[in-house]
């Protein structure tokens, strides 16, 4: 008997496994993430609408190598914006109120570029673990910095 998770109607929720997802996001992220890669932290964010426009869901994905966000399409299908952690130049986080905006910008082939996640604050934590999982796995922690013995020639490599 399969254990399956129930995903909230309204509020982000963290996922154990690419197959709690709801399709077409679940093929997305399967598709684009190869079945040896450790996925770290997968958040569902369901789609809404304001009285000003209407919000698609999504499915972010931090895996050991990168991230990857799947989006739902009006048309039934989902686009997938992906880069690895060398190719990741920044993140904003924005709440206002109920809701909450994550962009992720990164670089490809001389490009800038930069993906965006809606979602409800209440969820808000979800986000802040990517970004934590984003940032230490892009650059060193201190106490790697620490321990990394320095000569002439390593200084001018950095």
């Amino acid at each position: 008997m399969q254990n399956t998770m129930e995903i909230d109607a309204i509020l982000p929720t963290r996922l154990s496994a690419i197959a709690e997802a709801p399709e077409p996001l679940r093929s997305a992220v399967s598709e684009n993430i190869p079945s040896e890669s450790a996925i770290r932290l997968l958040v569902h964010a369901p789609a809404f609408s304001t009285a000003a426009e209407k919000t698609p869901a999504t499915v972010l994905a931090v895996t050991n190598e990168g991230w990857l966000v799947a989006t739902e399409t009006e048309e039934g299908g989902a686009t997938v914006e992906k880069s690895n952690f060398s190719e990741t130049l920044f993140f904003e986080l924005t709440s206002m109120l109920l809701f909450g905006q994550l962009k992720i910008y990164f670089a490809t082939v001389g490009t800038a570029y930069f993906t965006a996640v809606r979602f409800d604050t209440v969820g808000e934590e979800y986000y802040l673990e990517a970004i934590d999982i984003m940032l230490r796995a892009i650059g060193p922690t201190k106490k790697d910095k620490a321990e990394k013995h320095w000569d002439t020639s390593s200084m001018l490599e950095a």
